[in-house]
């Protein structure tokens, strides 16, 4: 609202909105209320106490001219909302309500953001668990570790996590820090996103998803109603305490020493160990022939678990292993796992590398070599590494002896395996290829000569854990059992799948799609082999694969990327799972191939008119292997489809040309369309004729395409080639053709529409609309072979006969011209201002660049300069006011458009000039320098403003008389009202004027006919311009009143008076009832 808080009606200003005594809504100030929204939504605030503002207003009352609301809240998310503001003012004269206000455009509003709503120490204070009030995306993050714990949090909070915290989402709930050494975090550390973090909920609102904002830590933010405060990690009910850990031999004799080493103890709480009270407790121990024994004969595990992600022949398996001892493991104690298979390196074919191979290195727990993979998990950091795996970080060692195949992983010399939480890690494996037998995985743990057995400790024990079996971890999901590891071979079912072609022309390239769904998973170095096409199969060798099931097979590393291959094998189309990928069961995979059709018509006999409607007699299936050494043999599946039967002649069809206009003269865009039924190869050319009578230059012309519009990854702009240039090509004005050639980068499929555009200037006289036809050819050649041994072959020569485009262009049919060029005229009186309006229209839409001159305005008073113009576009009513240049002693004004005009729009031009004493003798005419835009407002084929041109339309004669004189003066306006009807009341005549001459000082108004009054002639009356002077209690608004000063038009005496009276004259055209200034009508035995 003006800071002002003041209105003007007309000429009478000073009034305010609505006072909070006035009984109306939204009195004192700007209200909200819910414009639209989805279904059931409103809208509330807390601080203004209303559940729905609709019901009860939600009002802010006006400071300086500002209403701030804090609160707003709209009950549902989901898009098409809109708020609307008011605020209202009331006419003092009339007693109308004026309302003010504002609709917001259309915003959606979105779920609510996820909150953190807790953050917790585990028990051993190592892990902290940040709870979300709602579930997340989890910061779309799809690894562990660190770096999620760099993309969650600020850089103020991780850095309390010590060095190499770790980071998880074990639930969409839930984010687990691990703290990494030297961490300094607790209960006074604030817990602080990062500004790039992105943790957001999502909603569904009429089945399509809305995500929220993300999470934020920001302090003061209101998400959901609540005010976001500072966010603190809190302890366990419990805290944990330092307890000592004695590890002695089973068996202690009665002259042994027993001796306190400290030497493995960490952290902060020691204290000198002669301050500690111990004793020996034999409540578990028994004599055996004089010598105590421990009770527990061996150590063992309270949790011993293992899981598995893949049980595919050659995946990518990772491992994870989750421990708790009854006792804590010793630093130094070699875990080794049995059971699982040899080691395998992570062998990726695109591109091709191996990781591991090569990198043996001692072993860390056995003597011997070993090969190192990394450990990941929350829990890596308690296990050892080597120098050259990994970083020096921790590692698991494959040990592959003659006899045996174990993997180690050993506990750091600082570090213990706790018994009172999980011990967690993962590590990859490669699985076997072939079938493995089951076998049972067992853990096993030793520390060679760890434990002292007399006081000098020259005598030493071995401490360890006995083999235990894993059992699988299947948490709430089943009953543990004993784990076990094997890889079998399956027997597949037959899958679904079909098999379509691009063309069938008779020895044409052709592209082959075959889209299938296996009936199980299919693993790395699977096989699939589409077979029954022995008649069109080229000799054997490798061939490229595209499409989006691509990815899935082998491939070779090539110049700017990798291309996947499959091989002809003996007539059969041969395909090999790559190795570090699979096949899913649960969508189709798609993949497409050339080949070269058969030289014959190869279908069966139907009796039908034309033969190529019959079925092809080449039927090709599919069959599939699981692993290679596979037991199972599926009988090939017929792919549904009719394909490779051959016999049609080359052709195009959907040939269409199109223009954006047939102006004389000006520069057009032609698009064309059209489909070939033959693969378009690299140096294909196609020859466009009948461009007839183009003034336009020969040479190379830039071609347009829809943005978008690609060829496999190549974007279709980039297919066109001209001499070593991209996306141009070869216009021919003597020829009246156009030739465009297919680039190096791209293969042009059958089918595929053809969609381009070229700007070429019309004819610059009407003609007969020339026919356009579309050829395409290519000259053959030898070494059309893509590179990679990707062999294709030589390519045939073929010419495509000219087909007619179906379209009418090139007529030039429309001169450029106004179809509509009037002036008017507002005053013909003699040396009076005059208002002068020029509208016209063009068919082109015009830039903001456009020069306009306005001629033949002669014989004005007006000096030379510069003076103001409105232009209004009548189609959307829009006015511009631009500064137009006038040159008296030419009768010429010239400006320039400030904004664009669409073609056809009616645009007018108005500006103010004083009339001649003598009539002008000049004819009007206007004249336009036009910055067109060619491409149009909708074209697909390039932008608007993309593509312009520079046209003119010559000095053209307005419609219209104007600039003659003639007129006489008058009133244009002339009204007078009253303010009462009421016999014997005062009542206040408001006159308005307007006349269409100068109406100088000295000028005398009468006015007559104001018989029947009872005020008695006098030489004087009051006559005042603003009808507020005639009140001594209005002409001071607003009250209330300090000093004389701050009013102006009241004396003291005048001021005395005001606090003593309130005169109040009420209209009489109302007698329903309704409340002028927020109070009841009055009525008789009310004084007036």
């Amino acid at each position: 609202v003006q800071p002002t808080c003041a209105t003007c009606f007309g000429d009478r200003c000073g009034y305010s909105p609505f006072e909070n005594n006035i009984n109306v809504d939204c009195s004192g100030g700007v209200c909200v209320s819910l414009a639209h929204g989805p279904p059931g939504s409103k809208a509330s605030s807390v601080s203004l106490e209303s559940d729905n503002c609709a019901e009860q207003f939600c009002t802010v009352p006006l400071t300086a001219g500002v209403s701030h609301f804090t609160d707003i809240t709209l009950t549902n998310f989901g898009p098409g909302y809109g708020l609307t503001f008011k605020a209202f003012v009331v006419d003092p004269h009339t007693s109308i309500v004026h309302e003010w206000s504002y609709t917001t455009d259309n915003f959606t509003v979105t779920p609510v953001s996820p909150i953190i709503s807790s953050v917790m120490f585990s028990h051993s204070l190592g892990q902290l668990s940040v709870l979300f009030d709602r579930e997340t995306n989890m910061n779309s993050i799809t690894v562990a570790g660190a770096e999620a714990c760099a993309l969650t949090f600020d850089d103020s909070f991780l850095s309390s996590l010590g060095s190499g915290p770790f980071c998880t989402w074990p639930s969409a709930h839930e984010m687990l820090i691990s703290v990494g050494s030297g961490a300094y975090v607790n209960a006074s550390t604030r817990v602080l996103l990062s500004e790039t973090s992105d943790i957001t909920a999502t909603a569904f609102y009429l089945n399509s998803p809305v995500t929220s904002l993300p999470a934020t830590t920001t302090k003061g933010l209101i998400v959901g109603g609540v005010q976001i405060g500072d966010i603190f990690p809190s302890y366990p009910a419990l805290l944990p305490l330092p307890m000592p850990v004695f590890t002695t031999p089973r068996r202690l004799t009665a002259c042994s020493l027993i001796q306190a080493d400290g030497g493995f103890s960490a952290g902060n709480g020691g204290r000198p160990f002669l301050d500690t009270q111990w004793s020996l407790d034999m409540r578990e121990s028994s004599a055996f022939r004089g010598i105590l024994e421990a009770a527990m004969p061996v150590a063992g595990w309270n949790k011993i678990r293992i899981s598995f992600t893949s049980f595919l022949p050659g995946a990518i398996n990772t491992i994870t292993v989750t421990l708790r001892p009854q006792t804590p493991v010793l630093p130094g104690t070699n875990m080794t796992i049995t059971g699982l298979p040899g080691f395998l390196p992570k062998t990726l074919d695109c591109p091709f590398t191996t990781d591991g191979s090569g990198a043996w290195v001692p072993c860390l727990g056995a003597d011997g070599m070993c090969q190192s993979i990394p450990l990941s998990g929350p829990s890596r950091h308690l296990f050892s590494g080597d120098q050259v795996t990994n970083n020096g970080g921790p590692v698991l060692q494959y040990f592959q002896g003659i006899l045996e195949k174990h993997v180690i992983f050993q506990v750091r010399p600082d570090k213990f395996v706790p018994d009172d939480d999980d011990t967690v890690f993962s590590f990859d494996i490669v699985n076997p290829y072939e079938e493995f037998t089951q076998s049972t995985l067992k853990l096993t743990a030793t520390c060679e000569k760890c434990m002292c057995i007399n006081d000098v400790c020259n005598q030493t024990s071995t401490y360890g854990f006995d083999s235990s079996n894993f059992d699988t971890n299947c948490e709430r999901l089943c009953t543990s059992t004993t784990a076990s590891y094997e890889i079998l071979d399956k027997e597949l079912t037959p899958p679904t799948g079909t098999i379509t072609e691009t063309s069938s022309v008779l020895g044409a390239s052709n592209i082959i799609t075959v889209s299938f769904t296996p009936s199980d998973p299919l693993p790395p170095r699977a096989t699939i082999t589409i077979g029954g096409m022995s008649a069109v199969a080229p000799p054997d060798g490798p061939v490229c694969i595209t499409g989006p099931g691509a990815a899935f097979f082998s491939c070779s590393d090539c110049s700017g990327g990798s291309l996947h291959r499959a091989q002809w094998q003996n007539g059969e189309f041969v395909l090999i799972v790559r190795n570090d990928s699979s096949i899913p069961s649960d969508s189709p995979t798609v993949f497409s191939f050339e080949v070269k059709n058969a030289g014959t018509r190869m279908r069966e006999a139907c009796g039908a008119a034309d033969p190529n409607t019959c079925a092809s007699t080449v039927k090709p299936t599919l069959s599939m292997v699981y692993m290679p050494s596979t037991v199972y043999q599926l009988d090939p599946y017929v792919l549904q489809g009719d394909v490779l039967g051959s016999g049609a002649t080359p052709m195009l069809y959907g040939v269409s040309v199109e223009e954006t206009h047939a102006i004389q003269g000006a520069v057009n865009l032609i698009s064309l369309r059209l489909q070939s039924n033959l693969i378009l190869p690299p140096g294909s050319q196609i020859v466009v004729t009948g461009f007839e009578s183009s003034p336009h230059d020969s040479g190379q012309t830039p071609v347009y395409t829809p943005s978008g519009l690609d060829v496999g990854l190549v974007p279709l702009s980039q297919c066109f080639v001209q001499a070593g240039a991209t996306g141009t090509a070869l216009l021919d004005a003597s020829a009246s053709s156009l030739t465009l050639e297919i680039s190096e980068a791209c293969t042009i499929p059958a089918g595929y529409q053809l969609h381009f555009a070229i700007a070429i200037r019309n004819p610059t006289a009407s003609q007969t609309p020339p026919t356009i036809r579309i050829s395409v050819s290519h000259p053959g050649c030898t070494a059309c072979a893509l590179t990679c041994t990707c062999g294709l072959g030589p390519r045939d020569a073929f010419t495509i006969p000219a087909a007619v485009a179906a379209g009418v262009i090139f007529g030039a049919s429309d001169a450029l011209s106004l179809d509509l060029k009037t002036i008017g005229e507002d005053n013909p009186v003699a040396s009076q201002l005059n208002n002068i309006t020029v509208t016209i229209t063009v068919p082109l839409l015009l830039k903001p660049s456009t020069t306009i001159t306005v001629s033949g305005l002669t014989g004005l008073s007006t000096p030379s300069g510069s003076i103001s113009i409105v232009e209004e576009d009548h189609t959307v009513h829009e006015f511009t006011t631009v500064t137009g240049e006038w040159d008296a002693s030419l009768g010429t004004l010239v400006f320039t458009i400030q904004t664009a005009v669409p073609a056809n729009d009616v645009l007018s031009a108005t500006f103010e000039l004083r009339n001649g004493a003598v009539a002008s003798s000049g004819t009007p005419r206007v004249e336009i320098h036009a910055g067109v835009d060619i491409c149009g407002e909708a074209h697909p084929a390039c932008p608007p403003g993309f593509l312009s041109d520079l046209v003119g339309i010559a000095a053209t004669q307005l419609q219209g008389s104007v600039l003659r004189l003639g007129g006489a003066p008058t009133l244009k306006v002339k009204t007078i009202r009253e303010l009462t009807r009421v016999m014997g009341a005062y009542n206040i005549l408001t006159v308005r004027i307007t006349p269409n001459f100068d109406l100088l000082p000295g000028a005398e108004i009468t006015i007559s006919g104001l018989a029947n009054t009872q005020s008695p002639s006098v030489q004087q009356i009051t006559v005042v311009s603003h009808f507020s002077q005639l009140l001594p209690n209005c002409s001071c608004a607003p009250a209330p009143i300090e000093t004389p000063a701050s009013c102006g038009t009241c004396s003291e005496g005048t001021l005395a008076v005001i606090n003593q009276q309130f005169r109040v004259w009420q209209p009489n055209a109302d007698s329903g009832g309704w409340t002028y200034f927020g109070r009841p009508a009055m009525l008789g035995t009310h004084p007036a």
